[in-house]
């Protein structure tokens, strides 16, 4: 089990950097690249198709979230069983693993991480505010759902988030 969590971060962390364009799609070239976006676009018009006809159907016996989410698991079975069965599988795994274990998840994380900035947890601004707290404290109450190959990397991170901090409101006191 354990060895298929870290496969799965693995395949998040893959799957995040793709997202945010750090990365390129890994084993396409660029006119399969193209054909992809492409797809992808007419994916976008047929599920805004199926929302519509999902919201019309459904709306009087649930109400509006519950249709709405009622389609898009529809449609999105659909696609994904219609990708297995044409053999369309993520490298080490099958479509469903990826969807279930590398884009749902990392999806979630990317919105957990939005609302974060969004709204930043005071009290983890408290802690880096707080330099006789290390790091090392600061990760291991708030972060330590962190595995531990990726520790020293969101340490470093919270030290650079401590130091904007830090310059933030100091740099602006002495004004």
């Amino acid at each position: 089990m354990k060895e298929s969590k870290k496969k799965a971060y693995e395949m998040r962390e893959d799957f995040k950097k793709f997202i945010k364009g750090e990365t390129p799609m890994p084993n396409y070239s660029e006119e399969e690249e193209e054909a992809l976006e492409n797809w992808f676009q007419m994916l976008a018009i047929n599920l805004s198709k199926a929302s519509e006809k999902s919201l019309r159907k459904f709306v009087r016996k649930t109400g509006h979230a519950e249709a709405f989410l009622l389609g898009l698991a529809r449609f999105t079975c659909t696609i994904i069983q219609n990708m297995e069965n044409e053999g369309l599988s993520t490298k080490g795994g099958n479509v469903w693993d990826y969807y279930y274990l590398a884009i749902l998840p990392t999806a979630h994380d990317i919105e957990v991480e939005h609302q974060r900035e969004s709204h930043p947890n005071p009290e983890v601004i408290i802690a880096l505010m707080d330099t006789s707290i290390s790091i090392r404290q600061i990760f291991d109450k708030f972060f330590s759902y962190v595995p531990d190959e990726y520790r020293e990397e969101c340490m470093k991170e919270i030290q650079e988030e401590r130091n904007k901090l830090l310059n933030y409101v100091f740099g602006n006191s002495k004004q």
